[in-house]
């Protein structure tokens, strides 16, 4: 903005070439984070203003320390006490009688929302704050409980950074999580660093911490008081001119970079590697043609992109978009209605999606391939607003098939559905799963689109029809639309009964973005997590009981329609 004389940036977003006269520099302790790490040691070592202001807790200090004296770089040391008192309970807390004013710290998303179902049918007033909510989301659950409007926020340990949540009472329902490898205890500086948020001074008179049980409690007492171990080293990322320097693939270099610790000597003590994982799951999607058009930087910048598992199918799109020069593919649309907790997780995904456009349309190499971010922030924006609303009525927590995430009945027995159960146990992987090709796939979803694909149902064009006649998988030409195109895949193309968007859109006569507004998708095959399927029996359903939905192509008259 013209003027501004204050920036206010994400760690990775920061310029440390263009850092002005003063930095400040949050959470210090993130400079260990195995996943993001980096983005902290570069701005604290490559950050160009003459005064920088590093804030943490005293785990980090050692460490802010010597990588100042590693550098030369002149320091002072500023220790601020606690001004509300703060003490363990002396007894352990019930579920229906957690005092107002509390936080009740689980570790999975799952047990929030589980949690936060229990905790209403007791007639409370509840606030939620878990990792993968979008930040605009957080903000607004912890704003209500800020406010008073609730009377317990139910969080996972990210209510630890970044969210202003003054609480008389931290809560620990659990007091071991899943790291993403193994169930480990928790250690004290995350008692400590979530059990300070009890007690926020000009909030509180003092602030309390506890459990649910007497192990949990005394658990709680004893890390809460334990000394916190000092972080020894901070995390690094590769440089291009390290990677130049190493042969192989993209994904080998990386993987290479990792394991020979490339740091200087003098900084072995206190740097270390960034994990790698992710950046090089993306690598190997990318062709060595591919990497050598994008050039060794260009292609680095590309694998940052701020993926996870179900985003990197739609990521390779966006990067062939790039290499083509052409628009980069939508976000996946989430469902109209978030009725239960799978709904939630899929706009959830909707939004992960939307976070992988924008974050690619931000960067000047990206931009051109970028031109609908716009569109896709508003899109995102009112995605988010009806995750918060959804938060503020009661969740179904609905169960989903373990294999291929389709939702299971209610009182269904077992952890898979029954079509699961039975191609497991009557054909081979391969007769069960028909595996899509990449390239297929990608070319068919990079086609022009606009602000239009985002359109609510009711302001969108209604159900527009398309006017491709030629079967999407033999080529064969089937005019009308509806009852004579499904005819023709039941009898030609019977042995596949999974349909994707495109697929369903070709027998319907529509558009691929009007195919979710019809037709509920049923799963997501093992590994395929990008792409969503439909059911040939459930489009057959579709088309047989739904006849006040035109079923026909522009160009054809109303009697050539079967």
């Amino acid at each position: 903005m013209d003027g501004a004389t204050i920036t206010a940036s994400t760690i990775e977003m920061f310029n440390a070439y263009h850092s002005g006269e003063c930095i400040i520099i949050d959470e210090a302790q993130m400079l260990a984070d195995p996943d993001r790490g980096w983005a902290w040691t570069r701005a604290l070592m490559e950050a160009r203003a003459p005064e920088i202001h590093v804030i943490g807790p005293k785990a980090a200090l050692n460490l802010v320390k010597t990588m100042a004296e590693s550098v030369s770089m002149p320091f002072e040391v500023v220790e601020h006490q606690r001004l509300a008192p703060i003490k363990v309970a002396d007894y352990p807390w019930s579920l229906s009688r957690l005092p107002k004013r509390t936080i009740l710290v689980a570790f999975s998303r799952s047990m929030v929302l589980e949690l936060k179902t229990r905790l209403e049918a007791m007639r409370r007033k509840v606030s939620v704050v878990y990792g993968s909510l979008p930040p605009e989301v957080r903000r607004r659950q912890a704003d209500r409980f800020a406010e008073g409007q609730t009377e317990i926020c139910v969080a996972t340990d990210a209510v630890g950074m970044g969210l202003n949540l003054p609480a008389d009472y931290v809560c620990f329902y659990e007091v071991d999580k899943f790291d993403g490898r193994d169930r480990r205890m928790l250690t004290p500086s995350e008692v400590q660093q979530i059990g300070g948020r009890a007690g926020r001074f000009g909030y509180s008179e003092a602030g309390e911490v506890g459990a649910m049980d007497k192990y949990g409690l005394a658990t709680v007492r004893r890390l809460f008081h334990a000394p916190v171990h000092q972080l020894t080293h901070a995390r690094i990322a590769p440089s291009v001119e390290e990677l130049e320097l190493l042969p192989g693939t993209f994904a080998e270099r990386l993987q290479e970079w990792a394991r020979l610790e490339s740091i200087p000597d003098h900084l072995r003590s206190v740097l270390k590697t960034a994990d790698m994982t992710e950046r090089v799951e993306l690598a190997r999607m990318l062709e060595a043609h591919e990497v050598e058009q994008l050039g060794l930087q260009m292609a680095l910048k590309l694998v940052n992109a701020p993926t996870r598992e179900n985003t990197r199918h739609y990521w390779r799109r966006c990067a062939t978009a790039i290499l083509l020069d052409r628009q980069m593919p939508p976000p996946p649309l989430p469902p109209l209605e978030i009725r239960d907790s799978i709904d939630l997780d899929l706009t959830e995904e909707s939004i992960a999606h939307a976070d992988v456009y924008l974050w690619l349309s931000q960067r000047p190499e990206f931009r051109n391939s970028g031109m609908e971010a716009e569109a896709v922030r508003h899109a995102r924006a009112d995605w988010s607003a009806r995750i918060d609303a959804a938060l503020l009525r009661r969740i179904e927590a609905a169960r989903q098939c373990a294999s291929c995430g389709k939702r299971l009945p209610k009182n269904h027995p077992y952890g898979i559905c029954d079509n699961c159960y039975f191609n497991s146990r009557y054909f081979s992987d391969e007769e069960t799963y028909e595996q899509v090709r990449l390239d297929e796939e990608i070319e068919d979803e990079l086609v022009a689109w606009d602000a239009s694909y985002f359109a609510p149902k009711e302001d969108a064009p209604k159900f527009a029809a398309i006017s491709e006649t030629r079967c999407p998988v033999c080529k064969q030409e089937v005019v009308t639309p509806g009852l004579p195109r499904l005819d023709h895949w039941q009898h030609v193309h019977r042995d596949e009964t999974m349909l994707t968007v495109s697929q369903v859109a070709w027998i319907l006569g529509r558009h691929k973005a009007d195919v979710q507004n019809l037709i509920k998708f049923d799963h997501r095959p093992h590994g395929l997590n990008g792409t969503r399927y439909w059911n040939l029996s459930s489009v057959e359903a579709f088309i047989k009981s739904a006849p006040s939905v035109p079923i026909k192509s522009p160009e054809y008259s109303e009697d050539t329609a079967e």
